[in-house]
């Protein structure tokens, strides 16, 4: 019976999210940047910085007499950091950093599109940090800062 239980809940979290998400559509706002269906502009989670990481391989090989040889093994490690602040109370409501953690409890990966058109191809969402700050009198939190950190998961082109 308790398994029954939460399993409902978790529908109903994951429902709210995608919900969270499927409103965005309706907004008019410059997109930014889209992982998946999250879309992130100045009117919802806008990204104040985005940290982008791509490791090569070039493992030393040791050789008598002379200095180490360098030789490409191909890419390696690829990551994207966003940390932004949102203003529920502005625009976009208290459900998007909720949304992000539905999107990322899913399980799967998403693709990571600028609002440039540039493709950088599917990432999982491996950290969601969210900090909220100056309170209205109700207590809902009138600022959120957020981190979100995502891995390269799709096949190389």
């Amino acid at each position: 019976m308790v398994d029954i239980i939460s399993g409902l809940r978790s529908v109903s979290r994951v429902r709210q999210g995608l919900s969270a998400v499927r409103g965005q559509a309706e907004s008019r706002e410059r997109v930014m940047m889209l992982l998946g269906p999250f879309m992130f502009s100045v009117g919802t989670a806008a990204p104040d910085s985005v940290r982008h990481n791509a490791r090569y391989g070039w493992p030393s090989q040791a050789r008598v007499g002379v200095r180490p040889l360098l030789q490409w093994t191909g890419p390696e490690e690829e990551s994207v950091s966003l940390d932004g602040t949102l203003y529920p109370h502005y625009k976009g409501g208290l459900g998007q950093i909720a949304a992000l953690r539905e999107l990322a409890g899913l399980g799967r990966p998403w693709l990571l599109v600028d609002g440039l058109g540039v493709v950088y191809g599917e990432f999982a969402i491996t950290r969601v940090e969210e900090a909220r700050r100056v309170y209205d009198r109700v207590g809902a939190p009138k600022r959120i800062d957020f981190h979100l950190q995502l891995e390269h998961a799709g096949e190389e082109a």
